[in-house]
């Protein structure tokens, strides 16, 4: 399986969801990068203004391109 990136936020009905399915493909051995956004809420993608959320976004980007910079062709 293609490597994985999951964000959640910490102030989301989901998060722990989010987290447990991080959990379960590490169980498979797929390679997972999970990052929580403790101070953002759900749906914080939307929110490019928010300066904290320009940073998640600006980190989660290099997260998507170094998971799949590791990648063979």
């Amino acid at each position: 399986m293609a490597p994985a990136v999951i964000a959640t936020a910490g102030f989301d009905a989901l998060v722990d969801q989010g987290e447990a399915y991080a959990r379960a493909l590490r169980d498979a051995d797929v390679a997972v990068t999970y990052h929580c956004y403790d101070s953002l809420p759900h749906g914080f993608i939307a929110f490019g203004v928010v300066p904290a959320t320009q940073a998640a976004l600006r980190q989660i980007a290099g997260l998507v391109r170094a998971a799949y910079e590791g990648l063979d062709p």
